[in-house]
């Protein structure tokens, strides 16, 4: 069983200059020849599909044939020697070769091409959401028709964050599935090499602080600009005044008066007569609070209300990757996706033809003022880190780390093989040490 298990793994070897050609189901393939090709009256040009199967020839006149099943769907270019497979099917995924055939036979080009559907559409769901004053836990889920991904975030006045990143439900291999936070929306996206279907959802349809209450998030340094959108008349008897936190008053508008600043806030504020709206310039983090316009007269009526929230930028981010290990037909990647206070790892399964999450890792001194994510989007390995106002980004291609070998996803084969080899050999130790128990007794 070792013996075959040591053959299974050295089989694998990937061809010299292959190149992996991913496409839409329904597209046209042009496939070009980048070596220069002379062809003489001994010699004749030929694409192979499959090594076996003939689509084209190009003689020394620059005469081409093309091979039963490919006439009509085919055009072969004499200039360039190129190929056009026109409307491709899955059939048509495999090995292209253009080689030259003569006293001795040459390859000038070799594809690994695969026919891919579009992915389906995603549904994103709020399944169940638990509030406390001023904070809710939203568990999502993110799903499509074979496949299916939950996750708990919670949230307070500020941000959401990822408190439990779930786990998956028959998760294919030909696509990846990932829920993930970006700015104030929730993401679902599906994606494979040649297409991506995303859903969003705004958190504030879920977590509602308080009625009435608008969050306004606004970067460092950035002006405050707030409206009161309710018709205001003011007359001798009532004033108004936009009010921080309750009890730290901002300004005041009185009838047939100028609109009056206090002191804290002199240089910095304005009020406009036309609408009372409020203009607060270069905001800082202590400017971070409850904003209130308040009608004072008989009795006191708000006539706005916000929860202004200033944030930073969020730091770029860091995508590594720590261990590679594999063959030339799979490989894992351990792969870091890091800020100057948080990280997060994963482990990602790559063959032949996808890429596909196998394990999601763990945080480590992950903080609630941002949300960092590792994940997959077609060919690319992203890490993203955002919050409300801003998000930053490092994109890394998977085939800068994985080669893989044309064909079937070998990587899950030799698994299997060595996993059976492992459980034989213990069935087999097993079954002597019963034997000897027999035997001793007898």
């Amino acid at each position: 069983m070792f013996f075959f298990v040591i053959l299974v793994l050295l089989s694998c070897t990937e061809a010299e200059g292959l190149q992996h050609v991913f496409l839409l189901r329904g597209k046209d393939l042009h496939l070009n020849v980048v070596k220069s090709v002379e062809l003489d009256k001994k010699t004749d040009f030929f694409w192979r599909f499959n090594t076996t199967n003939y689509v084209g020839k190009i003689s020394y006149n620059k005469e081409v044939v093309l091979f039963d099943g490919y006439e009509g769907r085919v055009e072969v270019f004499g200039q360039n020697y190129s190929l056009l497979l026109k409307n491709v099917q899955h059939s048509d995924s495999g090995d292209y070769t253009a080689v030259v055939v003569g006293g001795q036979e040459q390859r000038v080009a070799q594809y690994k091409v695969i026919v891919q559907d579009p992915v389906s559409p995603v549904n994103l769901t709020v399944d169940s959401v638990s509030s406390g004053s001023g904070s809710c836990n939203l568990i999502v889920t993110c799903s499509t028709v074979d496949s299916q991904i939950s996750s708990i975030f919670t949230c307070d006045a500020q941000n959401c964050s990822l408190v439990d990143r779930g786990s998956f439900k028959t998760q294919t291999y030909s696509s990846n599935l990932t829920v993930y936070l970006q700015q104030d929306s929730i993401v679902c996206n599906h994606s494979n090499q040649v297409s991506v279907k995303q859903t969003k959802e705004e958190i504030k349809l879920y977590c509602k602080e308080k009625p009435g209450l608008q969050h306004v998030f606004l970067l460092r340094g950035k002006d405050l600009h707030l409206d009161i959108k309710k018709s205001v008349v003011l007359d001798r008897k009532t004033d108004l005044f936009w009010k921080f936190n309750e009890t730290n008053n901002v300004a005041k508008c009185g009838f047939n008066n100028d609109p009056v600043v206090f002191d804290k806030y002199e240089g910095r504020a304005e009020v406009f007569e036309q609408n009372y709206s409020l203009l607060l310039k270069n905001v800082q983090h202590n400017d971070s609070g409850d904003y209130t316009a308040v009608v004072s007269g008989g009795k006191d009526q708000n006539v706005a209300e916000y929860k202004v929230i200033v944030q930073d930028p969020v730091s770029p981010v860091n995508l590594t990757v720590d261990s590679v290990s594999g063959s030339s037909d799979c490989c894992n990647l351990i792969v870091t996706c890091s800020t100057v206070d948080s990280q997060i790892s994963s482990i990602f399964t790559c063959d032949a033809q996808n890429c596909s999450l196998v394990e999601k890792g763990s945080f480590k001194a992950q903080t609630y003022s941002s949300n960092l994510i590792v994940y997959l989007q077609q060919d690319l390995i992203v890490c993203n880190h955002s919050n409300q106002v801003s998000v930053e980004q490092t994109k890394e291609e998977i085939k800068l780390y994985c080669k893989e070998k044309p064909g079937i996803s070998i990587c899950v084969v030799k698994t299997v093989v060595f996993s059976v080899g492992l459980i034989i050999m213990v069935l087999a130790v097993i079954s002597v040490h019963i034997m000897e128990k027999i035997k001793k007794r007898k």
